[in-house]
């Protein structure tokens, strides 16, 4: 419930990305911005490299955070 408050407050706000960390999942899930709520728009795994089309540039091993 404190997830989805915050979540409203950043959508108030105007932020466009999200990403939850669920280290029991171990996997990252990103969140955009749509018509005013967020949308799951990508799930990254262990294994995967994470990427996000809002940082062109950036990308990083999502394993790296969970060592």
């Amino acid at each position: 419930r404190a997830q989805a408050a915050k979540l409203t407050d950043y959508a108030e706000i105007g932020i466009l990305e999200v990403w939850q960390i669920d280290p029991v999942a171990r996997a990252i899930t990103v969140l955009q911005l749509t018509a005013g709520s967020y949308k799951e728009v990508a799930r990254f795994g262990v294994d995967e490299v994470l990427r996000s089309d809002l940082l062109p540039s950036f990308s990083m091993q999502v394993g790296e955070i969970f060592e």
